[in-house]
């Protein structure tokens, strides 16, 4: 950052109002995140690269908007601490799994695959999940993103989807008529999901970093 707080400094000010906000079960306490308009990079859309040559590219992209942010904020006691992760829309909650997606400018969308209940079989083996595309995609941006830390941001975690919404993703609209003319499959749907969650948020939380245990 130009001017302003070290990171030291910033996280050392606002893990305790958060702490405290997260803490507290009285109304009227909140936290503030600035975003004041700052000059960007070139715009880059995600739907002109082929990430298998071009990922580095596209963290380079988010890691320059990022740090315009940074800057501009520099002097501002927010309740942000400098933070950055791979983002590419939806296919960090849901293509790891081996659903496809449609790039876009600067997101995606998921494209449904699941048709019955053999396709949930298929990837009941989540340690199989890393050695599909988006999986290996979010694990290389969080290297490359690492081998760019020079002490003025930490990676942070992406975070992930409710288990309906992934549900929805990889099972399409048709999931709400399952609810009613198929439960039982949409039931398995939703187990899958979550199991599927609680499998792959301890990975992204392993290539992130803590900040003071958390």
């Amino acid at each position: 950052m130009a001017v302003g707080w070290s990171l030291e400094e910033r996280i050392s000010r606002v893990v305790p109002r958060a702490r405290r906000f997260l803490g507290s079960n009285e109304p009227g306490n909140y936290l503030v995140s600035v975003k004041i308009p700052c000059e960007q990079p070139d715009v880059i859309s995600l739907a002109d690269l082929d990430l298998n040559k071009d990922l580095s590219v596209w963290m380079d992209y988010l890691l320059a908007k990022a740090k315009c942010l940074w800057e501009t904020n520099a002097g501002l006691d927010d309740d942000t601490i400098p933070s950055v992760c791979p983002f590419f829309g939806w296919a960090e909650h849901s293509a790891w799994l081996g659903a496809e997606v449609q790039l876009q400018k600067d997101t995606c969308v998921g494209v449904p695959f699941v048709k019955d209940p053999d396709d949930l079989k298929v990837m009941e083996n989540f340690s199989n999940a890393v050695h599909n595309p988006w999986y290996r995609y979010m694990k290389e941006g969080y290297d490359y993103l690492r081998s760019k830390k020079d002490g003025s941001f930490l990676l942070s975690v992406r975070g992930h989807a409710c288990p309906i919404d992934i549900a929805s993703s990889i099972r399409g609209d048709e999931l709400f008529c399952d609810f009613l003319l198929n439960p039982e499959f949409a039931r398995k749907l939703l187990d899958f999901s979550t199991k599927a969650i609680a499998w792959y948020y301890p990975q992204l939380r392993s290539w992130a970093d803590p900040v003071e245990d958390g």
